[in-house]
């Protein structure tokens, strides 16, 4: 596994690895790639011949962009983005990956890989077949080591939702740590309570502080946050990907791997 590839790197892996072979993973698992289409002619050769796999853009996207996905045989729907964003585009996310898990959930998936349009998972296939969909799995854990900039929106957040779900705070344990979100993977059930949710205002927290507590409390589980606790009730898929050396690539990153370099650059901030 390298730090960084490129483009060339990934039209080798696809150029010279069957598509049987790179479709040889369980057919119950969708592929939803949600955010803007700018990296459509990557995504268009990485996914060209592969299953179950859906785009889910905006419905004023560049149609040339639209129509290269769709070329290359990506079911592509259209959403109407909510006019109001919320905080860091939370609105638009959520929506877009709600619609997603509805679509698969319509054409008889059961588990999904949720992607950002600037991500790739090499190695898929790889994947799919090492790794366990029973539950909710996130990117990374984050250890936020020195007070956080948003603390008080945190607070905030965990008040409104204390009362909103009238829970107890005294039974809420919650720092300001939180899972990432980058990519999302588990039952489609549980993305469709996930990403249900919608901020009339702009909380200036995480969106992966706000959604994994909304989940928690709409759960009935605890409303934690820690690392233990997290691992014994979620995934944590860097981890899995770095053990079976599959690779991460973040498009717009200059091709970085995250399977290596956030271990490599970063280990005391990102868990996994």
């Amino acid at each position: 596994m390298k730090y960084r590839y490129d483009f060339e790197y990934v039209k080798n892996y696809c150029d010279t690895t069957s598509i049987s072979e790179r479709n040889n993973f369980n057919d119950e698992v969708g592929i939803a790639i949600v955010g803007h289409v700018r990296h459509a002619e990557e995504i268009s050769y990485f996914y060209k011949g592969l299953k179950n796999v859906v785009f889910i853009v905006d419905h004023d996207a560049d149609a040339n962009l639209v129509n290269k996905l769709k070329e290359s045989g990506i079911n592509v729907i259209e959403n109407t983005r909510p006019t109001n964003t919320g905080f860091y585009n939370v609105n638009p996310q959520c929506s877009s990956s709600y619609a997603a898990a509805k679509y698969l959930k319509s054409i008889g998936k059961k588990y999904m890989i949720r992607m950002r349009s600037d991500q790739i998972i090499l190695q898929l296939h790889t994947f799919i077949q090492n790794f366990k969909f029973d539950k909710l799995g996130f990117l990374s854990y984050i250890n936020q080591k020195t007070p956080h900039p948003m603390a008080h929106a945190f607070d905030e957040f965990n008040d409104l939702i204390s009362e909103q779900y009238k829970i107890d705070k005294s039974t809420m344990d919650l720092s300001y740590c939180y899972v990432m979100d980058y990519c999302i993977t588990g039952p489609i059930e549980d993305m469709l309570v996930f990403y249900n949710y919608y901020e009339e205002g702009a909380f200036p927290a995480p969106a992966e502080h706000k959604l994994l507590l909304n989940y928690l409390a709409n759960k009935q589980m605890q409303i934690k946050n820690s690392y233990d606790y997290i691992v014994e009730n979620f995934y944590l898929i860097l981890g899995v990907m770095a053990k079976i050396d599959v690779d991460f690539i973040m498009i717009k990153q200059n091709y970085t791997n995250w399977s290596v370099c956030l271990k490599q650059d970063s280990p005391e901030i990102y868990s996994f």
